[in-house]
């Protein structure tokens, strides 16, 4: 994979893995554990662009790696990592234990995000410092660094952008209608941090929409603040192309997303489509499926069913 400019917070060089990469799980038992763009064989067809996920396991170990070097140096910027303990023969909450006794981590089990009898793994946010003393007491312990695209799941990922995927269509002339994503934080903030991250991002947001030659279209007066939307919303910034702004290009959302990936303090980034509602659809679905010619059979609402001033209660 050939990357077209470098983030502040993660340096592409491709180097050779070392013991920093040897202490994070390899590339196919992450697929196993969260599936995402770094990790899914499917992200090849992003191979068309210059910018996105690593395609190959030495192109993901050397982002491994580059990002356990990034982060020693800013050792005062906490972030995000899976700690992972494949103890054989204990309990996931046995597994939690060690994990918070061996790297001082107390509330570690607060965060689980997989468990099975093999391993059990927790998402946490850690100083660079920490992160290298927990990997290297333990045998059955591994830390990984969310590497950006690591935070991304490819089906999120390839959905934000399926219509610029047209074979027909060329990769300098295709578009996306809906670039729309959220961005979670990875720590509850308070309102003045989630605004100063906020500020943070959008600085660099600001300085990739300029670097990028498919973002800036000649001949037209747009810049960033009039095809998007940056705002902070609950736990996560969202970041939406504006309704009546033009078709953007995928390499400049890629690189855009990128960006966002990119920020120690976010932990996930989605794409959020608009809503839309598909009752009249869904009451077809629900009631069997079936078409008689060009009519819906709709069998509850032939019986009188049909939800008007009726209650309905479910149980799981």
């Amino acid at each position: 994979m050939r990357f077209s400019f470098a983030l502040p917070f993660l340096a592409f060089a491709l180097v050779s893995p070392s013991t920093h990469a040897a202490r994070s799980l390899p590339r196919d038992e992450l697929n196993g554990i969260i599936g995402s763009a770094a990790t899914n064989d499917s992200s090849s067809v992003f191979g068309r662009y210059p910018v996105g996920p690593a395609t190959t396991t030495a192109s993901f170990a050397a982002e491994m790696e580059a990002q356990w070097e990034t982060s020693q140096q800013h050792p005062s910027v906490s972030a995000p990592y899976m700690v992972c303990d494949s103890t054989p023969d204990v309990s996931g909450y046995a597994r939690s234990l060690n994990i918070a006794s061996v790297c001082s981590l107390p509330n570690i089990g607060d965060r689980v995000i997989h468990n099975l009898p093999e391993r059990t793994c927790f998402d946490a946010q850690l100083f660079s410092a920490v992160a290298l003393t927990c990997a290297g007491t333990d045998d059955h312990i591994s830390v990984t660094p969310y590497t950006p695209w690591l935070k991304m799941s490819f089906e999120s990922l390839f959905s934000s952008l399926r219509n610029s995927f047209d074979e027909s269509t060329l990769p300098d002339k295709s578009t996306i209608e809906t670039a729309r994503y959220s961005a979670f934080f990875a720590e509850k903030l308070s309102n003045r941090e989630k605004a100063k991250k906020r500020a943070a991002a959008e600085e660099k947001l600001q300085k990739v929409w300029e670097d990028t030659p498919e973002c800036v279209r000649d001949g037209t007066k747009d810049t960033f603040d009039t095809i998007f939307s940056f705002q902070v919303s609950k736990s996560a910034l969202k970041l939406y192309q504006s309704e009546s702004a033009a078709f953007v290009h995928p390499r400049c959302a890629l690189n855009l997303v990128q960006s966002l990936l990119a920020n120690p303090f976010v932990a996930a980034v989605e794409f959020d489509p608009v809503v839309i509602t598909s009752n009249h659809e869904a009451r077809w679905i629900i009631q069997g499926s079936v078409m008689n010619g060009d009519t819906m059979v709709l069998p509850l609402h032939d019986a009188g069913i049909t939800g008007l001033g009726q209650v309905a209660q479910m149980s799981d």
